[in-house]
């Protein structure tokens, strides 16, 4: 992103190194939070959760042990160093009917109109627009179809940007290095 320090984040909340990247405690929030809402529906109920970091992806498995039920993600989420604030996260999954869905989620103050833009490669850039705006996020989610998969695996340059209320446009790099290794691993996970 231009004009900020933005670094990718371990699970302890450190600075990754190497490159390797890690999700975003907000967006960590959103997503654990809600898969393991779904498993608490009995209080004896233990949850497992398994992750795997493939460069700047990681995907995330959790587990009611009881009902053998798994839900996975896949995830890269950019923070900006000087306050600690989610720039952009990007989230693979899949959905209540069991089709898969990309979730990106940038911080509030943004021009609803605008919607995110998401560039893959050298394809035409897809728009999403916002779902919802929480008090210190907005979510945009669309199908993540076969050839948006495609282009994700073929490419070795993405990049998303959204327009910020005052009209000022941020853009963000995201690292597709590990994309690959990392889908693998995740449909693998949602077939075992």
């Amino acid at each position: 992103m231009r004009g900020f320090d933005l670094q990718r984040e371990t699970e302890n909340g450190r600075p990754a190194l190497s490159g390797r990247g890690r999700r975003a405690p907000v967006a960590a929030a959103f997503l654990v939070g809600g898969l393991a809402l779904a498993a608490a529906s009995s209080p004896a109920n233990a949850i497992t959760k398994t992750e795997k970091t493939f460069k700047g992806w990681t995907v995330t498995c959790v587990e009611d042990d009881e009902s053998q039920r798994k839900r996975c993600s896949m995830q890269q989420s950019l923070i900006r160093s000087q306050d600690r604030q989610l720039v952009f996260s990007w989230t693979i999954r899949r959905n209540q009917e069991g089709e898969l869905v990309q979730a990106v989620a940038v911080p509030t103050g943004v021009s609803i109109k605008e919607g995110v833009r998401l560039f893959l490669g050298d394809s035409d850039p897809q728009t999403l627009g916002y779902d919802i705006c929480g008090p210190r996020v907005c979510f945009a989610q669309v199908p993540f179809t076969e050839e948006l998969i495609s282009a994700a695996r073929g490419s070795s340059k993405a990049s998303a940007s959204y327009v910020r209320g005052n009209k000022q446009l941020m853009q963000v790099d995201l690292d597709l290095d590990g994309f690959t290794a990392a889908y693998d691993y995740f449909i693998e996970q949602l077939s075992s």
